[in-house]
C-alpha cells in the first residue's frame, strides 16, 4: 500500500476519487493503484506530484510498505 501517498492525501483534504478524474482513469483503477495492485504510470506518478504534492519529496510520496517506491511503466 502507499500509505504516504494515501496519507498526504488525505492531509491536504483531496479524495482518491477526485485525483483519478484529474489522472482520466476509473475511482477502481485508483484504488487499485494506491493498493499496489497495478502500477502507476511514471506520467501519472508525475502529474500527482506535480499538480497536487509539489512541496513533496516524489520518492516519499511513491514509497511502498516493501521499502521503495511503486515500480512505473
Amino acid at each position: 500500500m502507499l500509505a504516504n501517498l494515501r496519507a498526504e492525501i488525505s492531509r491536504k483534504g483531496l479524495t482518491a476519487r477526485g485525483i483519478s478524474r484529474d489522472l482520466g482513469i476509473s475511482e477502481k483503477a485508483m484504488f487499485n493503484k494506491l493498493s499496489e495492485n497495478t502500477d502507476f504510470k511514471r506520467s501519472e506518478m508525475y502529474f500527482i506530484h506535480s499538480s497536487f504534492f509539489p512541496e513533496i519529496d516524489i520518492k516519499y510520496l511513491f514509497e511502498s510498505n516493501k521499502g521503495t517506491y511503486s515500480k512505473s511503466t
